[in-house]
């Protein structure tokens, strides 16, 4: 059997060659006569046939189960077996192999049985051997032909199970379709023939529904669509000419990629393909790459994508980074950027290069190292990496970080908490660094305030950072920390607390605290400082105060006890020398009279001391009530002046008014209307004889003001400073001023209160000394405005 598979090969070998008649022809003579075998072998190979002889039917059957022969010349008698009999094993071997007999014996019965078990021909002896050659023609003729024949076959069989194979598997849609032609030619529809499943799976429509029907049967929208697609199938199918073309198809809102051909007139094929994934992740990517190039271009990071040791892509901030151009960047050969990278660090930075690139683990992706800029200069960068795919290659991401100012930063911070405890540890003030609820930190300083050594204090727990503190400020103190770290803005700057130190003994302590960044993380920086002496001190003080308020009190008492006993007696004095000079005048000798008008003139000054005292005292117990009603301001002033003319008139003094009418404010008259004469008697009093006085009165949108200006003797600043204090009496008496200076100096202070009680304000002017003085008075009119 194997041999028999062998010759199947074999010949199935000659026909993909495509032998013909002008090749070799192989001949196997089957004759028990040793003349004719060796007559015919010369003969046909003279002829360029390969020729082979044996002498019995065993070995023929040998030879063809090793070789394929095209024709056998068989003896139809043989030794061993008869030639008929031979045929059938030959045929049922190798049904390719042709077998001439060649007899002595002929008859008609022989050669129909010859050729009923197989033979293709039969010649008789003696050969003929015209005959021969040409029976020997017409069998290779007629092989050839038929192995021909086989292999069209075979191809036609293997070009339909590919054809059918491609047509059902293929991803493209597929439609064979027949275009339908108006009286003019002109195509107006077509009908699907034959689709595959992939035009099922791309268009939705199935075969059952769609094969035999006509295309505006199943799409309607083809015909306003855009293109045309009947119109441009249609002349595929006319002319033969194939087309391509990408279009949105909005029947079925999808994008197409479409081939067009014709097999033959009239019928067309479209191949075509669902391309909206395709085009959407193109325009997905090309904002992808958009959104990259405008982040990258923008960041303030520098942004490279290495290659085989070329830069494929960086930003403008990596050529920043550098000092170099751009143009001067990209003329780098491979691995020219390492020179950036500074010897100390580049063996480092280009083995984690190798260990990405080699798949390697224990990669650093992070890290840091200077950088050598094209003037010379080294800056520190950050450097974050990782492995890409690139154009289909694996390529390096790598992003750099100008951290120059952060190294130095952490160089100056490590500086600076050097100095830090330095000067900590030197302090005499305890400092302590609390964070995540312990000590992180306390100097020596602390240690002697609590009497805990710093090992002791840095062990603590945070259930017990607080034990030390006094039970009565330890709540208080936890929820202090507490609010410092949430960020609550209403803590004072320090907070005092007690505290028990290890041996018991109860101290303060005065506690300034603030947030700080400690290691990257929140934590709480306090100075602590013993203010136990101070506390001691500060109760003291608080006594002697708290005597002091006693011995005001017992003096505010006082003023108001003898100011209530005096006004009996002195309105009995008052009022009996000022009816003894109103009455009984003419009864009374001058020199009598005199001492009676002594006695008047001191019962009336004693009578305005008593009443201002009783003023100060009720202003200053916050019980002067005031009666607010809308007065005119001119009607006050004039008032004043004209009960003031005796006085004026005394003192040889000009008067000038520049008042505005019909000025009207909320106010208690009797009590502004005492502001008005304190001031004016004052004017007066310190002018020296045959002075000016002025008053003015002007109108403003909100408020209203009175200025009153004398030539009198004016103010120095210490006594600017002195004049609206209470008992603020400046001394003149003695200096050669010949001015009367009685009073103990209330009027002003009095004055200044009264107007504050009105929401108004008062003020002094004065260059200095014999340059008189101006008091303005400003009341507003809405006192909400003040």
């Amino acid at each position: 059997m194997k041999l028999r598979q062998r010759n199947r090969v074999y010949h199935l070998n000659l026909i993909e060659k495509g032998k013909n008649l002008e090749e070799k022809v192989k001949i196997l003579i089957v004759d028990d006569d040793k003349s004719s075998q060796v007559t015919l072998k010369l003969i046909f190979e003279r002829k360029n046939f390969e020729v082979k002889t044996v002498e019995t039917g065993k070995a023929a059957l040998e030879e063809i189960k090793i070789k394929f022969y095209n024709i056998i010349l068989l003896d139809i008698k043989l030794p061993d077996i008869k030639g008929t009999e031979l045929i059938k094993i030959i045929k049922k071997e190798n049904p390719d192999i042709e077998i001439v007999m060649v007899t002595a014996f002929a008859s008609m019965n022989t050669a129909i049985q010859a050729l009923n078990d197989g033979a293709s021909a039969y010649v008789t002896k003696p050969l003929n051997l015209e005959e021969v050659f040409l029976i020997i023609s017409k069998v290779v003729e007629k092989q050839h032909l038929m192995f021909e024949k086989r292999k069209i076959e075979q191809a036609l069989k293997q070009n339909e199970y590919r054809y059918r194979s491609l047509f059902e598997n293929m991803l493209e849609g597929f439609a064979l379709c027949k275009m339908i032609v108006d009286e003019n030619d002109e195509p107006v529809d077509f009908i699907y023939l034959k689709i595959n499943d992939a035009f099922e799976k791309l268009t939705g429509l199935k075969r059952a529904e769609v094969i035999g029907k006509k295309v505006t049967e199943m799409i309607p929208e083809i015909k306003g669509s855009e293109p045309n697609l009947i119109e441009i199938y249609g002349k595929v199918a006319s002319t033969g000419k194939e087309t391509k073309l990408e279009f949105f198809f909005e029947p079925l809102k999808i994008w197409l990629k479409v081939t067009v051909y014709s097999p033959e007139k009239g019928y067309f094929v479209a191949i075509f393909d669902n391309i909206t994934e395709i085009l959407v992740a193109e325009q997905e990517l090309k904002e992808s790459e958009e959104k990259f190039r405008t982040i990258a271009e923008q960041s303030i990071m520098g942004i490279a994508i290495i290659q085989e040791g070329i830069i494929k892509y960086f930003n403008e901030q990596s050529a920043t980074l550098s000092g170099y151009s751009v143009e001067e960047i990209n003329n780098w050969k491979p691995y020219e950027f390492q020179k950036v990278i500074h010897p100390d660090n580049r063996e480092f930075v280009m083995e984690q290069t190798r260990k990405k690139q080699s798949g390697e683990k224990n990669v650093v992706t992070q890290h840091q190292y200077r950088l050598i800029q094209k003037s010379g200069e080294l800056i520190w960068v950050e450097n974050y990496s990782k492995t890409i795919s690139y154009m289909g290659e694996s390529a390096d991401f790598v992003m750099s970080l100008n951290i120059n100012d952060k190294v130095k930063a952490e160089q100056d911070l490590k500086e600076s908490e050097e100095k830090f405890r330095t000067i900590a540890e030197q302090s005499f003030i305890g400092i302590i660094i609390i964070q995540d609820g312990v000590f992180i930190y306390a100097n020596e300083s602390m240690s002697r305030i609590t009497e805990y050594t710093v090992k002791e204090l840095m062990d603590w727990t945070p259930t017990e950072l607080f034990n030390f503190v006094h039970p009565d400020d330890r709540d208080i103190a936890k929820a202090n920390l507490k609010k410092l770290l949430e960020g609550v803005n209403e803590i004072p700057p320090y907070q005092s607390y007690k505290i028990i130190t290890r041996s018991g003994e109860l101290k303060w302590l005065n506690v300034y605290s603030k947030i700080i960044q400690y290691k990257n993380d929140k934590a709480v920086l306090s100075a602590i400082l013993d203010v136990s002496d101070l506390k001691e001190a500060e109760k003291i003080i608080q006594e002697e105060v708290e005597k002091l308020k006693e011995l005001d009190q017992i003096k505010d008492d006082l003023i108001k006890r003898v100011s209530h006993e005096l006004r009996t007696p002195l309105t009995s004095i008052y009022s009996t020398s000022s009816l003894l000079l109103d009455v009984y005048e003419k009864e009374f000798s001058k020199k009598t009279l005199e001492f009676i008008k002594i006695i008047y003139d001191g019962g009336e000054r004693l009578k305005r001391l008593v009443n201002n005292l009783i003023d100060v005292y009720y202003i200053e117990s916050n019980n002067l009530k005031l009666e607010f009603l809308p007065e005119n301001l001119c009607e006050i002033i004039e008032k004043c002046v004209n009960e003031l003319k005796p006085i004026l008139s005394s003192r040889q003094h000009e008067i000038y008014l520049d008042l505005t009418n019909n000025v009207y404010v909320d106010l208690d008259y009797d009590r502004f209307k005492q502001v008005i004469q304190n001031i004016l008697a004052n004017a007066i009093k310190y002018t020296p004889p045959r002075g000016k006085i002025s008053i003015q009165l002007k109108d403003f949108n909100n408020y209203a003001e009175i200025t009153i200006k004398d030539t009198g003797v004016g103010f120095n600043e210490q006594e600017k400073e002195k004049l609206f204090k209470r008992f603020g009496k400046i001394e003149r008496y003695g200096k050669g001023m010949f001015l009367d200076t009685e009073g103990p100096g209330l009027g002003l202070y009095l004055s200044k209160e009264i107007v504050h009680l009105h929401g108004g304000e008062i003020s002094l002017k004065s260059e200095g000394r014999n340059k008189g003085s101006s008091f303005t008075i400003r009341l507003y009119k809405n006192k909400n405005k003040n």
